[in-house]
């Protein structure tokens, strides 16, 4: 996963900055069978971590899944 401090330094109406937020949530074993999924979370968690507050910054982040060709498994990606 790549992101932009736009994503981390995100803050909910107590000044509570969404990146501990999300990687404290995220070292919780969990799987995802593709990319998206992890993209669905991260973007369910921030919303509901700002409550839809204003953001000062811009929110980019890269989930990407990649599997070994040689291994017949195909390779995924998503964006937010």
């Amino acid at each position: 996963m790549l992101f932009r401090s736009g994503l981390t330094e995100a803050k909910n109406l107590k000044s509570g900055i969404f990146g501990r937020f999300l990687f404290r949530s995220l070292r919780k074993p969990k799987t995802f069978d593709v990319a998206e999924q992890l993209k669905d979370e991260i973007l369910e968690m921030f919303r509901y971590y700002t409550q839809n507050s204003r953001v000062d910054d811009d929110v980019c982040f890269l989930v990407v899944q990649m599997r070994l060709a040689n291994e017949g498994e195909e390779r995924s990606e998503a964006s937010a």
